[in-house]
């Protein structure tokens, strides 16, 4: 018996007991009073197994016909056995064969003609981290109501050593922090990373590199930063 089974004859069992009416087990079974009264009345006619749903053990009123099921099973194999379900469907509907994408499946799944493709996913290779602490930092900054009313908006930005994984907040002011008067104890850094601007340092020059393209919080403050 199915849950829904199982629950009305619970609920007709305590019917029978004079635990309830037939008015709240219908309530109980979720079903309207017409139905549980004539569920009532089958299963004082026939038992338990008056609820159990008559078409239980049958194939279905709308079942395909045999013929027309190796039909549709030769045919695809013929000329569509490298499609799809839905483009096999369409292919089929125009030899006036209708049915949905699933019956197919299930049609090739009897026959063991079926076997699901799974498709891998796009590979996306990460970076590797930086071997050192200091090696590579990355910044982002966070444009917000701080102090809740009581002083302008400021950034507040945080560093992220690549390497470790370890944060480093630098000061919260009206103006974002330049990056020398970030808090920071690890060395000299060689490499920086913050938002889509980009800069590398090394013991004797700097060079920036800022896309065209829109930057993000961090890229922007720290651009006001470094005027």
């Amino acid at each position: 018996m199915s849950v829904k089974e199982r629950i009305a004859l619970d609920a007709l069992g305590r019917v029978r007991r004079k635990e309830l009416t037939v008015v709240a087990a219908a309530d109980l079974m979720g079903l309207s009073l017409r139905q549980a009264r004539r569920l009532w009345k089958r299963f004082v006619a026939e038992g338990d197994r008056g609820l159990v749903h008559k078409l239980r053990g049958r194939a279905s009123n709308r079942r395909l016909g045999q013929e027309v099921r190796d039909r549709v099973v030769k045919l695809h194999q013929e000329k569509y056995a490298d499609f799809g379900p839905t483009l096999a469907c369409e292919k089929l509907a125009g030899e006036g064969l209708v049915l949905s994408p699933d019956t197919l499946t299930a049609l090739l799944k009897e026959r063991g003609l079926w076997q699901r493709k799974r498709r891998r996913g796009r590979h996306r290779k990460r970076r590797e981290r930086r071997a050192c602490l200091g090696s590579m930092v990355q910044m982002d900054g966070s444009h917000h109501d701080w102090f809740e009313g009581r002083a302008g908006w400021c950034v507040l930005m945080v560093m992220v050593d690549d390497a470790t994984s370890r944060t480093y907040p630098a000061s919260t002011g009206r103006k974002p922090p330049r990056r020398r008067s970030t808090c920071w104890g690890g060395g000299p850094r060689r490499a920086g990373c913050r938002g889509r601007c980009t800069w590398t340092a090394t013991r004797s020059t700097a060079t920036r590199t800022i896309p065209r393209s829109p930057r993000s919080s961090g890229g922007r403050a720290n651009s006001w930063g470094s005027n």
